[in-house]
């Protein structure tokens, strides 16, 4: 009797139920209040940063810094978990790139006092994934974050408005202007093509896609601009044209390339037409007794690669592998040995005289109109003469180097194949650069010095005086890393010495004073390094945090860092493609 009176009931409330309208529901039920955070930024040379409501992230800030670069700090929501997100973007076309130490404060909104529950050394980019950083504590309501530079690069991308020649590519857009010499110091085929041209000649540049040739063109502009950005589009442009320099650049990276097998790297080597990359890959294959398993396991190269690439490329390179000794490389590099004193007659037309000290520098007027030549002084023939002041002659004593030594280095390094520079030359080549107002160079040097490691408190203060007289930024933010990390032992002793009260300013006293009393590395001693760390996934609470465990992660830090730095751009290219 009961069961039937209970079925009645279901059947009589079933028929007899008013439905509520949507719209009404949703005034019953109330939305729960999205969870707000307040965000702070501050950083060691911008000061409290006063943050700007971004539309594009609700809930969050931009914080926009000096040189054109922001950082976005905005929640995330996923599955009723919150977490923050923090990345850098640029406001204009350029390729940068900061490495700094970062501490992550967080609080509650009824308590003033934020704590420090995790810092590390951090990168943003224009190509860094973001640091994520998940909420734990519901307490967990303000976020600060205190940032101290190590090192910026800032490379804005060139817009191509200056040079003798001009590229036409049909396109309807402004034409391309460029410099003849430099096109024909990094292609053979190009010199040849320009050798009769007229400055102010349009060139037509036939059906190349633009952006493919401008891809090249950010590459022997010296761009700190990685090879893999659009690899497809750069390997496209410098086959057209057959840009030697670029070719072995790309050449190098595929080769390098972890993420793909042998196989695959012969099939995309095959499809982009880079046979030379084919070539040493094979070459290498068998040389390590990889080409043999390769072969067993059934991989045909005549099928997959094509008949002609088998028996042009692939038999002539592995026929050289088996006469080879192991170790042997598969090809010399085609980058010149360039004699900058007795150039060829096809090298001289492409270059200006440089006079030193009686001794003449024939120099690329291409690599010249890069550099700038405004500090110069110019003779009757149009030859030029460097600026010798007093520091530099001094700087040049005290290094025991000469002028014309120290500028063959310099130009030996911003040539192809990118020589490397002696220390004793970086110092007055510093100076010198300093003095002729090239800035880019000045800056590639400054890293150069940032190199060497400052063994006494001697070196450690020349390398501050030199940050402070040429306005030297990132080896003055090494300097600080130094003292409050692996330095601290050598800043202790150079403290006390009288040199570093009457060489140094206040400010810069003051600055390294500060660090080595109360740098932050002094009690997170992961903010020693320079390295950024490649765990980006932090987990905070009011009181404590840190980086999840790498099981945890999307991406293991083992395998984030096992990648290749030529396949990955990593110094060499982050410094600019090693043309």
């Amino acid at each position: 009797m009961s069961t039937a009176r209970e079925e009645e009931l279901s059947r009589l409330s079933a028929t007899t139920a008013v439905s509520i309208p949507a719209a009404e529901y949703a005034q019953l039920v109330a939305a729960p209040k999205p969870r707000e955070f307040l965000f702070a930024l501050q950083t060691d040379e911008d000061g409290v940063v006063r943050g700007q409501f971004d539309a594009r992230f609700p809930g969050g800030c931009c914080f926009p810094l000096k040189r054109n670069v922001n950082i976005l700090v905005y929640p995330i929501e996923n599955e009723g978990k919150h977490s923050i997100h923090v990345k850098g973007e640029a406001n204009v076309p350029m390729e940068w790139n900061y490495i700094v130490q970062m501490r992550i404060r967080t609080g509650s909104r009824k308590n003033r006092i934020m704590t420090v529950v995790d810092a590390d050394v951090f990168e943003f980019g224009g190509r860094e994934d973001p640091v994520i950083i998940d909420i734990n504590d519901p307490q967990v309501e303000k976020l600060r974050f205190d940032i101290r530079f190590i090192r910026q690069m800032v490379d804005v991308l060139p817009t191509f408005e200056f040079g003798n020649i001009e590229l036409d590519f049909n396109d309807g857009f402004p034409n391309l202007r460029v410099h003849k010499e430099l096109l024909a110091l990094h292609s053979s085929y190009m010199a040849h093509t320009l050798e009769d041209v007229e400055n102010g000649s349009a060139i037509n540049m036939g059906s190349t896609p633009r952006h493919c040739f401008q891809e090249v063109l950010y590459q022997i502009h010296r761009i700190q601009r990685p090879v893999w950005v659009d690899f497809r589009a750069l390997t496209l442009g410098a086959l057209t044209y057959q840009v030697d320099t670029v070719l072995e650049s790309l050449v190098r990276h595929l080769i390098n390339y972890e993420r793909l097998s042998l196989e695959q790297k012969l099939i995309e080597a095959a499809r982009l037409q880079l046979l030379d990359a084919i070539g040493e890959l094979a070459y290498k294959a068998e040389q390590t007794g990889t080409w043999s398993y390769l072969v067993g396991k059934g991989f045909d190269a005549a099928e997959e690669l094509g008949e002609p690439i088998y028996h042009m490329v692939i038999c002539p390179a592995i026929v050289k592998a088996k006469a080879s000794k192991l170790g042997d490389p598969f090809k010399e590099s085609e980058f010149c040995n360039y004699d900058l004193k007795n150039p060829t007659e096809a090298q001289k037309k492409l270059s200006s005289p440089l006079i030193v000290h009686g001794t003449t520098l024939w120099i690329n007027r291409g690599v010249l109109a890069l550099l700038g030549t405004e500090r110069f002084g110019r003779g009757n023939d149009g030859e030029l003469y460097p600026l010798v002041t007093g520091v530099l002659q001094d700087a040049l004593n005290t290094s025991k180097v000469t002028l014309v030594n120290a500028l063959e280095a310099l130009f030996h390094y911003l040539y192809p194949g990118e020589k490397t520079i002696n220390i004793e030359f970086v110092r007055p080549l510093i100076v010198f650069a300093h003095t002729h107002q090239m800035q880019k160079v000045k800056e590639e040097l400054e890293l150069m010095l940032a190199d060497e490691p400052p063994f006494t408190p001697q070196i450690l203060l020349d390398h501050l005086m030199y940050a402070e007289n040429y306005g030297l930024e990132n080896l003055r933010r090494m300097c600080l890393l130094r003292v409050e990390g692996s330095c601290q032992p050598i800043a202790a002793k150079m403290v006390t010495l009288t040199e570093f009260q009457e060489i140094l300013s206040a400010r810069t006293r003051q600055q390294v004073l500060d660090r080595h009393c109360s740098g932050w590395a002094l009690s997170w001693t992961k903010l020693w390094s320079k390295m950024p760390t490649k765990r980006l996934v932090r987990g905070v609470t009011n009181e404590v945090g840190g980086p999840r465990p790498c099981e945890l992660e999307n991406a293991l830090h083992t395998f984030r860092c096992g990648q290749s730095d030529m396949a990955f751009g990593g110094r060499s290219a982050t410094i600019g493609a090693k043309l």
